[in-house]
């Protein structure tokens, strides 16, 4: 199930309401650099459940996660269930194929700020460097995460403003979806 728009399990009456966003941040890196290499959308709907898809990346990585800190991540990712209120989510998803950036935030901003077509701007110049690093800007649409990324590789301070600006615009707009 959702609950605050995060996901939220209980099982056999015992709560699991732990999220990706509450590991240390190199963790939370190592899964989202894993969910890119490893998880394409498709069109139909992957036979692995949630529960089955955290133990392959555990395997991988040596990471352990609960099933609803795994389920939070494919979230954050922008890959939502087919049921939300299954205890193990299923996902139209392929496992293991050529890596991309599914990151909701940079596919909007893509979709928003075309370097073409948009004047120069901090927010343009933003979504620029974003793009050219997109194999390595976090996957998970999770501002703080984001924001601790470009602190960690330097961004300005314009460059900081600029993501906060585009970030309210981004969630004033998926309000309203």
């Amino acid at each position: 199930m959702v609950k605050d728009n995060r996901p939220y399990t209980i099982e056999n009456g015992h709560e699991d309401s732990k999220l990706i966003t509450n590991e240390e941040y190199s963790v939370v890196m190592q899964v989202g650099e894993w969910i890119r290499k490893n998880i394409r959308p498709s069109d139909t709907v992957e036979s692995s459940s949630s529960y089955s898809i955290k133990h392959t990346l555990e395997h991988d990585t040596g990471i352990y996660l609960t099933n609803n800190q795994f389920k939070d991540a494919m979230w954050l990712a922008g890959y939502k269930p087919e049921d939300e209120n299954e205890l193990n989510w299923h996902y139209r998803i392929t496992v293991k194929a050529e890596p991309i950036n599914p990151n909701p935030f940079l596919i909007w901003l893509e979709s928003k700020y075309d370097p073409k077509v948009t004047k120069n701007s901090p927010k343009t110049d933003l979504c620029l460097d974003i793009m050219h690093d997109e194999n390595n800007f976090p996957i998970f649409a999770f501002y703080p995460l984001m924001q601790r990324y470009l602190e960690d590789n330097g961004a300005s301070h314009g460059a900081l403003d600029a993501l906060y600006e585009l970030w309210k615009e981004y969630t004033k707009e998926c309000e309203n979806e």
